[in-house]
């Protein structure tokens, strides 16, 4: 990647404003950090507000219109073809999400995150020097493509019929329902200290409930709630063996909402109360 031009600009103005044109070589990458704007490219007309992101083809002419009386956006004018970058439906679908996509995901969220770090490079001090300058975004933009190609893929996925969700790649990869189901697997393993719920589920891979509980059966053995369970009773049994921890306490790091409720699934999976377990030297009622 390599920066021809780029803008950081804030217009605060009830006047209407346009701005655009079209690049024969370089691709143009543009986020709006703030304010409602309404962008057409390729005939699409995309109205949306900050923040967003949008890339651009070459030899595509484009037209941005503020809507707001405020609005604040970077545009960066690269060449990519020397770099693994996008290709032109994997843009055109992502400039479509940008329309109302405001469900939460972490990838979203780490991209917003990654714009606004590149933003803030050129801004500071950093920008004096344009070759570190440029080494810089051209390392921040590698993580947004793999984080929008992400996106994009299971956006598509969630569009897909069931017989197209579980063919494998033609390399012998992983389905993408395989990949969906240890990505939830994942997600579970860091966070399930906190209160996960179906809806946060099915909102990271954008399947139904009754679908996801079939296929992470099929593939698992267990339902999503059934492996999360498993990995806070193995969190309890550490803490249990290793610490001093009171069974309060442990409740509160293991993700269970009450103390009742924990006790009662850790006698039914191992036949003794937490206390006793811990009084047992780190033993259930068969292993004597």
């Amino acid at each position: 990647m390599h920066i021809r031009k780029y803008g950081n600009i804030t217009f605060t103005s009830p006047q209407r404003y346009e701005s655009g044109g079209i690049h024969p070589y370089h691709h143009e990458i543009l986020y709006i950090s703030s304010g409602e704007v309404q962008l057409t490219w390729m005939n699409h007309v995309y109205e949306t507000k900050g923040p967003a992101l949008f890339f651009m083809t070459p030899n595509t002419p484009h037209q941005l219109t503020k809507l707001s009386t405020q609005y604040s956006f970077l545009f960066i004018e690269a060449e990519m073809q020397h770099d693994p970058f996008l290709s032109l439906s994997e843009i055109i679908r992502w400039n479509e999400l940008q329309i109302g996509m405001q469900s939460p995901s972490y990838a979203l969220s780490a991209v917003i995150q990654t714009m606004n770090m590149i933003r803030n490079h050129f801004e500071s001090e950093l920008s004096v020097d344009s070759g570190l300058l440029n080494r810089l975004v051209a390392a921040e933009m590698q993580k947004v493509v793999v984080l929008v190609r992400h996106i994009v893929s299971l956006a598509l996925y969630a569009n897909a019929k069931p017989d197209k969700k579980e063919r494998r790649d033609a390399d012998g990869g992983k389905s993408e329902t395989e990949e969906a189901v240890e990505q939830l697997m994942h997600f579970m393993e860091s966070y399930y200290r906190e209160n996960i719920t179906m809806k946060d589920l099915t909102d990271r891979i954008h399947l139904n409930p009754s679908y996801l509980i079939r296929v992470f059966k099929q593939m698992k053995g267990m339902t999503p709630f059934q492996y999360l369970n498993s990995l806070r009773m193995n969190a309890a049994l550490s803490h249990l063996s290793c610490t001093d921890l009171s069974i309060q306490d442990i409740v509160k790091l293991t993700g269970y909402q009450s103390i009742h409720y924990f006790s009662r699934v850790f006698k039914n999976t191992y036949g003794v109360s937490p206390s006793q377990w811990r009084l047992n030297g780190g033993k259930a009622e068969n292993e004597g």
